[in-house]
């Protein structure tokens, strides 16, 4: 019997759940998302949230969406349609990006209304890379036009930043991506030509460049520099857009590089954001996937789309993520829409057949019961049996085999069964009844091969 036992071990497949940890909600076109690349994410003072995308500026209040769109001027090859950062800022006010001018909203009028910077808005493009509010509450915006500072809220005017020609990476030419301020007052900007050290000094500015230098192994790992971001612990991380992200050591005035490959690595070096959670996990996102790193232990947890997971990633090519003012993070996506992930990331689990083998084997489920080790059983219509671990997130499947007594006596499963002595007893349709014993292990989980034809009276 132990032989026919283990004969049937070698015919079940068993395989990993793909829900990775953490379970992905989805906002797609579908819900009413405008189609497009998901590329800034911000929340108002009244909850709404708002999401930036290359068709329009979508407002969300949990159920429904509002979408705000330009009227099409002609000769625009480039709409304001086509939102490039969003911000909402200490005084509550929105500023909306667009690669075609900033615009603030109003609350009042339900309207986007232009805000001049440099040339006069419709006089050309004014393309919008980064919309940033530092510790002092002072608003800044790269445009195509420079770098501008807003002084004075009550005028509401932006005035130009003037930077020496003899810096270089930040001309108008490069696209400049990112402005950042750390606790020690320093400004970091990141573009095209490399990270930018801004420190002001006695009413002036004083600038210094890191580059990066294929000689130096500390050194700045790509010159394309797209987000740059500081941890709780004051540590600042840059993220480039081919070399993963750069950890600055200020004692060393150095950098840590943290890559894909390998058992602990990003799941891309193509990094689009970085934002910090509650407990202090980096969520970086990335043109593969996201990878959510606990500088505690040092390990990167990866996540990815998987087309037949509705709770995995819908998309992951990634853009954008924003926590909320209940900590759910929000993940913009370049073709999937919005994700979202719960603060307490509520553990529901949908377990469904998949074509690519990432699930139980049968989305018809039949009937179902927990062993004394809180592992589930599931019976289907006609594909048999799993046993879903719970600790590991492995599935095993068991089928009927006409040639081996100790398999199920049919793939139609209609009730499970467990008895005070922790036997497993399924009952099927047109196969009679199986005991299982089950031991700590799946590899020995063993079908005894008592079977109880349909017609003979039910003892035990």
């Amino acid at each position: 019997m132990l032989k026919n036992g283990f004969l049937a071990l070698l015919l079940f497949c068993s395989l990993r759940l793909c829900s990775q940890g953490l379970l992905f909600n989805r906002l797609t076109s579908e819900e009413g998302l405008a189609p497009g690349a998901v590329l800034s994410i911000a929340q108002d003072g009244n909850g709404f949230l708002w999401f930036g995308t290359q068709n329009g500026l979508d407002r969300f209040d949990t159920r429904r969406f509002k979408i705000y769109k330009s009227q099409d001027a002609p000769g625009n090859d480039v709409p304001e349609n086509y939102i490039t950062r969003l911000l909402v800022d200490s005084h509550k006010v929105l500023w909306v990006g667009t690669r075609n001018g900033l615009n603030r909203y109003d609350p009042v009028m339900d309207r986007l209304d232009p805000v001049p910077l440099g040339k006069k808005q419709g006089e050309g493009f004014l393309s919008i890379s980064c919309i940033y509010e530092d510790r002092q509450h002072t608003l800044w915006v790269w445009s195509s036009e420079g770098l501008f500072r807003l002084d004075d809220r009550e005028s509401g005017r932006f005035n130009p930043v003037s930077i020496p020609d003899s810096v270089a990476g930040l001309s108008v030419n490069n696209n400049i991506r990112t402005i950042f301020q750390d606790h020690q007052g320093t400004y970091w900007i990141g573009s095209s030509c490399g990270l930018t050290q801004m420190t002001p000094e006695n009413g002036k500015w004083r600038f210094r460049c890191f580059r990066h230098d294929g000689r130096n192994e500390s050194g700045l790992s790509d010159n394309y520099v797209t987000v740059i971001f500081e941890d709780k612990a004051g540590r600042l991380w840059v993220g480039t857009q081919q070399g993963g992200v750069n950890l600055y050591d200020r004692r060393s005035d150095s950098f840590k590089h943290y890559r894909a490959g390998g058992p602990n690595g990003l799941v891309n070096n193509n990094i689009r954001d970085i934002k910090m959670d509650a407990r202090g996990m980096l969520w970086i996102g990335t043109q593969g996937g996201i990878s959510v790193y606990d500088p505690a232990s040092g390990r990167f947890d990866n996540y990815q789309s998987y087309p037949d997971n509705i709770q995995t990633l819908s998309h992951n090519s990634v853009y954008s993520i924003f926590m909320d003012s209940c900590a759910t993070v929000w993940i913009g996506t370049y073709w999937g829409g919005v994700n979202s992930v719960s603060a307490d990331n509520t553990p529901f689990h949908v377990y469904k057949s998949s074509t690519y083998g990432e699930g139980i084997n049968n989305s018809v489920v039949s009937a179902l019961s927990e062993d004394a080790a809180g592992n589930l059983w599931a019976g289907t219509e006609g594909s048999g049996l799993n046993y879903i671990n719970r600790a590991t997130g492995r599935i095993t499947w068991f089928r009927h085999h006409p040639q081996e007594e100790a398999s199920l006596g049919s793939d139609l499963v209609k009730v499970i069964y467990r008895d005070r002595d922790g036997h497993i007893w399924i009952g099927t349709h047109g196969g009679g009844l199986t005991c299982t014993i089950l031991q700590p292990e799946i590899s020995r989980v063993i079908f005894t091969g008592k079977t109880i034809p349909p017609s003979a009276p039910l003892r035990y």
